[in-house]
């Protein structure tokens, strides 16, 4: 597996345009929430008044289903940097 540093991903987040997927690289950045995870969110999951994200389910891209996580650890809230959650918020 290979896990990039901050700079790296600043480093290439530079020749991503769309602010759009911008802001869904950084959410995947600094969460480091799955792509199944990042595509079953729905906004009942932000919480901006805590800076936090909830992960309670997956997307199975296989079954094109929204489904609970694998395992019961999956379930989680994660902290989210507050300069992050109040450009999603906007």
């Amino acid at each position: 597996m290979s896990i990039w540093e901050e700079s790296q991903f600043l480093s290439a987040l530079q020749h991503v345009s769309s602010p759009f997927y911008r802001l869904e690289f950084l959410i995947l950045f600094y969460s480091g929430m799955r792509i199944g995870e990042f595509k079953a969110l729905e906004i009942s999951d932000f919480d901006f008044a805590h800076d936090t994200i909830s992960i309670s389910k997956s997307y199975s891209s296989i079954s094109r289903t929204i489904t609970p996580p694998k395992t019961d650890s999956s379930v989680r809230i994660i902290s989210m940097p507050h300069l992050i959650m109040d450009r999603l918020q906007q």
